[in-house]
């Protein structure tokens, strides 16, 4: 059988392969050589964290800026994995401590995903560029963002990297952690007065972004700052609008006690109680918005009211609270009355619903009392 170290090596078996180092001639290693991936042996030794065989390896002179298929290079990968020891010892070559990879990736870029704050302390001392950005311009501010550190997002921030600054998506900072519900982030980055007024590719603004991580409390932050609760988007969706969709009453009434119309008319003339009522299972989302005085008699380009897109989507909780014999026997521009339309979507419980409530408008003039808790919602 052939010896293969880089077999070896990709195997981890570095004691095997640290008896072959001592005498590379002996057993014919070429320390250079590639396998499929582009691996050379240091690069295996510099992943796996072998500090023995990384240190014979630059004894016997391998190349310490060899790239993998992928543009990495030895420092690369074990910055990546958080191999402090191996990275320590690169360094004491002329590795190229700025050396990116096909994505644009440095050794600092990538250590930010060890969580090793001491790492990145010792590449900056080294000469690491911190104004580094990847192929998509995230900067190592956006990548501690991603990972989540406050830790890295102070120390960058007091590096003096700018908190306003643009990825190729026009996400800064702020607007990722926003986005993943990054609250203690969040307080950081506005503290060092981050834009909170900035707007997305969709044209929403930061409170549409935190109303869909449903995260209630950097929506009261946002609230504090004074931000615009009734920001439309591109499609004219305010922040409620995505409450309504998302079922989150806590926020619903947040909005709505801080200003927020409760009516406002998206492009196609949804209101929140209209986005609501889409949703099959949205029963907490219709309770609130009924309960704050929602106007049920808005209707959409289409003619539709909200009675009407709820017979559509099958929600019994909405039909029982917005029924009206009026909406009821109301048809859209197609022609449809609710019950027309959920026969159409085959909602065969709706169908029964509306009847029932119908005939018992009919009989006693009163609505059948509703209650919420009665009704088993899908989670």
């Amino acid at each position: 059988m052939d010896f293969n170290p880089l077999k070896i090596a990709s195997n981890g078996c570095f004691s095997i392969l640290n008896l072959a180092l001592d005498n590379p001639d002996f057993y014919n290693i070429d320390l250079n050589r590639s396998d499929e991936y582009g691996y050379c042996l240091l690069h295996y030794a510099a992943e796996k964290g072998s500090v023995s065989t990384t240190r014979k390896l630059l004894i016997n002179k391998a190349s310490v800026n060899v790239r993998n298929k992928d543009g990495q290079t030895p420092l690369l990968l074990a910055c990546f994995h958080g191999q402090w020891a191996i990275v320590k010892l690169l360094l004491e070559k002329e590795v190229e401590i700025n050396a990116n990879d096909h994505c644009g990736e440095t050794p600092i870029s990538l250590s930010i995903r060890s969580g090793d704050l001491q790492l990145i302390k010792l590449l900056i001392f080294k000469g690491a560029d911190i104004n580094t950005k990847t192929k998509v311009n995230n900067s190592l501010l956006h990548l501690s963002v991603a990972a989540g550190n406050t830790v890295f997002v102070t120390f960058f921030i007091n590096q003096g990297l700018d908190v306003n600054c643009l990825n190729n998506c026009n996400q800064t900072p702020l607007m990722l952690a926003v986005k993943s519900g990054l609250t203690e982030i969040v307080d950081i980055l506005l503290r060092n007065k981050a834009d909170y007024n900035i707007i997305d590719h969709r044209n929403c603004n930061l409170m549409h972004l935190a109303v869909e991580a449903n995260n209630l409390e950097i929506c009261q932050k946002l609230i504090s700052c004074r931000i615009n609760v009734n920001h439309s988007n591109n499609n004219g969706c305010t922040p409620l609008h995505y409450a309504a969709e998302n079922n989150n009453s806590d926020i619903i009434t947040l909005l709505v006690e801080n200003n927020a119309k409760i009516d406002q008319q998206d492009i196609d003339n949804y209101t929140p109680l209209h986005a609501a009522a889409t949703i099959k299972y949205n029963g907490k989302a219709i309770e609130t918005l009924v309960t704050l005085k929602s106007n049920t008699n808005m209707f959409t380009f289409n003619g539709d009211s909200p009675l009407h897109r709820a017979a559509a989507s099958g929600n019994q909780v909405a039909v029982k609270l917005l029924y009206k014999a009026e909406l009821a026997n109301m048809k859209n521009k197609d022609g449809y009355t609710p019950v027309m339309l959920a026969e159409h979507y085959e909602r065969i419980l709706i169908v029964t619903l509306l009847n029932e409530l119908s005939e018992t408008l009919k009989t006693t003039g009163i609505k059948k009392r509703v209650s919420f808790r009665g009704i088993p919602v899908r989670k």
